[in-house]
């Protein structure tokens, strides 16, 4: 009834398309006549009728048809497709050959029109032809490349129950199953091969896992087509950000086992994006397998941040143990922001040694290079690192740094921060290379006594053996007592204690000390010897040690616009250095030799030892000191003309960030605290802060801060600077003075707006 129906429409069209224009020219009247005779033929060949394959000019009529200009209506092509089916069952190969021309064409017109109704209908047909076809018909190569695509098509389109019947077709011919010529299973055998390609597997994992009604579908793909599908996992997995997909394809990754790690390097030697190198990475990490470790090494030096990032990350997951050396090789390696995250890991984990110093030597070698927008953190951190190692190399190190930044525009800061360094590192280098002139002088004492007792011990055993000869017992006896004697004194400076030269000098110390501390202050401490001249200790040095001077004269200087200006001379049996090493603060004068000199001196790490067996020995030698030399008398003029300027004694609130070495806020120092101005230069300010213990206060030295004054508006600008000073101020309130050097100084302008907005907040109401 429907063909009839069919039929009889496609008549009454003939009619009224006759009936339209009867004064059309000849040419044109024979075109329609021509197009009439495609139309009734095309019917008949749908109808069945396959002879008229054997016209030649009915089968490019038919290929026509597949032509974006000349395409009938869709019903017309159904009825071509339609037709072609039963062609595939035909046992003579030139009509299948015709019919594969015509497939072909067919195949790509619905693959560039992107017709899913058409190309499923193509595969469906090709499906059918494979699985007749036994020989190798003209055309078959590229109809079979076309069956490909539409497979393709079909991933994209969801359509997985025919991708797997295709697959397994394709698997059965390969296989051998099905009875085909080799020409031909050779031909499918290479088609299974180049289809799993990543434009493939980008298709069937397009929808994955969030279309949960395919996922069993395309895990047969997947299960099926083994390793080949993890490029396309991996391109997967770097583009999305979902945390539930990426899961889902980690475990179709980690499904394939001992085959995954080689696929995965053969993925890196294809030069793929950054996102699926930073996948690869990522999957290395997690499956913490050290011997992995030389895959993700050369990507410290990948130019992409990102891939760095996620090497570094990696190497966070392996062997814990060589991390370390695996993070100091990437150092000098990786990206300027990176490097800023792995000098303040290590600064923060204080873990320092020759492989550190030697990478900080190359990074700040480099410096010239750096960044405008990173230069400054890098050498904060290189700064700082350098403070822990006390040498020559790094003195002339600090040194060349400052010859460079001294004349940069905004190298204030820097240049604040390695005069801080220097000012640490150089008396520990000090103290370091005159450790050996004390030693060898008791020594050289020692060895003089020694010879001495030994000449007398021969003369001894000379005497006892001429009694012994004569046999005179008594004789011999009374000299073997003073062999023994002899021998005993002579144990006793195998190991000479370090005492005072001049005991008489400490006198008024030995009545304030008990016995066993004066004894245990003077073994514990080291002994330093000078020459005319030499400086002892330079002002602007923190060296918080404790000098008894033994012999000798030094003298106190300070430095006042560029001069150095005598103070006092101070002479033997004076303790110098307790407001440095009680309190917290940087030494506001210079001490130098003004004739021989000998010290002893006492740094932290000996008083340790000290304290622990004298508990009480803290307020007794600090309240000697206080009696003494108070150097903090002279705290105007402190190092580098930093009090030259005049000072104004004023009060408000203060605001203060502490910073971290690289001089940026964190996590453990992103925290604002409030004081009381004490008083304020255009080159320094001094403020109170309350502290838990009067220990937590001595280690904000050398801190970097922001500062800014309470005003009539709100609060000032933040000015940068750095501790050099902590004092208690009030034992009660457990507040401390906090002296600060600011990095450069305040233009004098800025500087009295500044004072009169706080006299105009403290008078406001």
């Amino acid at each position: 009834m429907e063909e009839e129906e069919i039929h009889e429409e496609r008549e009454n069209y003939k009619i009224k398309e006759s009936r339209k224009d009867v004064s059309a020219s000849p040419s044109q009247m024979e075109e329609q006549r021509a197009a009439d005779r495609v139309q009734q033929n095309i019917d008949l060949f749908s109808g069945g009728d396959l002879h008229l394959l054997d016209d030649g000019d009915f089968v490019h009529s038919l290929i026509r048809c597949f032509n974006r200009k000349t395409c009938p209506e869709p019903q017309v092509l159904s009825d071509i497709l339609e037709g072609m089916l039963p062609v595939i069952f035909r046992e003579k190969s030139e009509m299948r050959e015709k019919i594969l021309f015509v497939l072909f064409h067919a195949s790509e017109f619905f693959l560039e029109n992107h017709i899913p109704s058409g190309i499923l209908c193509c595969n469906f047909i090709m499906q059918e032809w494979l699985r007749e076809e036994t020989e190798m018909p003209s055309g078959t190569e590229p109809v079979i490349r076309q069956f490909l695509r539409t497979v393709e098509e079909l991933a994209d389109d969801s359509k997985f129950e025919e991708v797997l019947s295709s697959i397994d077709l394709l698997e059965e011919i390969s296989a051998g199953r099905l009875v085909k010529t080799p020409a031909l299973r050779s031909i499918v055998s290479h088609a299974l091969k180049v289809l799993p390609g990543d434009s493939f597997f980008n298709k069937v994992f397009r929808n994955y896992p969030r279309v949960k009604e395919d996922k069993e579908l395309i895990e047969a793909v997947v299960d099926y087509f083994g390793s080949a599908c993890i490029s396309a996992l991996l391109i997967k997995m770097a583009g999305t950000a979902c945390r539930d997909e990426r899961a889902a394809l980690l475990e179709i990754l980690y499904s394939y086992g001992d085959a995954l790690v080689p696929a995965l390097i053969r993925c890196l030697d294809g030069h793929p994006s950054w996102s699926v190198i930073c996948a690869v990475l990522s999957i290395f990490g997690k499956l913490g397998d050290d011997s992995n470790y030389p895959q993700i090494e050369p990507f410290f030096r990948f130019p992409d941040v990102r891939v760095q990032q996620e090497a570094l990350n990696a190497v966070t997951h392996l062997n814990e143990k060589r991390r370390r050396d695996r993070y100091l090789l990437a150092l000098p390696l990786v990206d300027e922001s990176l490097q800023l995250d792995l000098l303040g890991h290590f600064l923060e984990r204080e873990e320092f040694d020759e492989s550190f110093y030697n990478t900080l030597q190359h990074i700040a070698d480099k410096r010239n290079t750096f960044s405008f927008s990173r230069a400054v953190d890098l050498l904060s951190l290189i700064i700082t690192g350098l403070k822990i190692y006390p040498r020559e190399e790094t003195i002339d190190l600090l040194n060349e740094m400052r010859r460079d930044y001294l004349r940069n525009i905004g190298g204030e800061h820097i240049l604040m921060l390695i005069d801080d360094a220097l000012s640490t590192v150089s008396p520990q280098v000090r103290h370091k290379n005159r450790a050996g002139g004390g030693a060898d002088a008791l020594d050289i004492d020692a060895a003089l006594v020694n010879q001495a007792i030994e000449e007398s011990l021969e003369s001894v055993k000379e005497r006892i053996r001429q009694y012994s000869d004569v046999g005179d017992e008594s004789g011999a006896g009374e000299y073997m007592y003073d062999d023994v004697k002899f021998g005993d004194h002579f144990d006793e400076h195998d190991t000479p204690a370090l005492r005072p030269r001049q005991p008489d000098i400490w006198k008024k110390l030995g009545e304030i000390l008990s016995d066993e501390e004066f004894n245990t202050l003077c073994d514990t401490s080291s002994l330093e010897n000078y020459s005319k001249g030499d400086i002892l200790v330079k002002s602007g040095d923190i060296d918080s040690c404790l000098f008894l001077l033994n012999s000798g004269s030094v003298s106190l200087n300070y430095t006042f616009d560029g001069r150095e200006c005598f103070l006092r001379r101070v002479s033997p049996g004076i303790i110098l250095g307790g407001d440095q090493f009680f309190d917290a603060s940087v030494w506001t004068v210079t001490l130098k030799a003004l004739s021989p000199v000998e010290v002893q001196f006492v740094d932290k790490t000996a008083w340790g030892k000290i304290e622990n067996e004298c508990p009480q020995i803290r307020e007794k030698l600090k309240n000697y000191c206080a009696k003494g030399i108070n150097i903090s008398e002279f705290i105007t003029f402190s190092g580098d003309n930093r009090r030259a300027a005049s000072r104004y004694v004023i009060h408000t609130q203060t605001r203060h960030q502490f910073l971290d070495p690289a001089g940026k806020y964190s996590q453990r120092t992103n925290r604002i605290v409030k004081g009381e101005l004490l008083d304020l230069s255009r080159s320094g300010v001094a403020f109170s802060l309350k502290f838990a213990c009067h220990e937590k206060s001595l280690k904000m030295l050398s801190r970097q801060l922001l500062t800014g004054f309470k005003m009539k508006h709100g609060f000032s600008a933040d000015y940068p600077g750095i501790v050099v000073g902590v004092r208690l101020l009030d034992p009660l309130r457990q507040s401390s003075s906090v002296h600060v050097k600011f990095a450069r100084e305040i233009d004098n302008g800025e500087f009295m707006e500044i004072l009169h907005s706080i006299q105009a907040a403290r008078i406001a109401p």
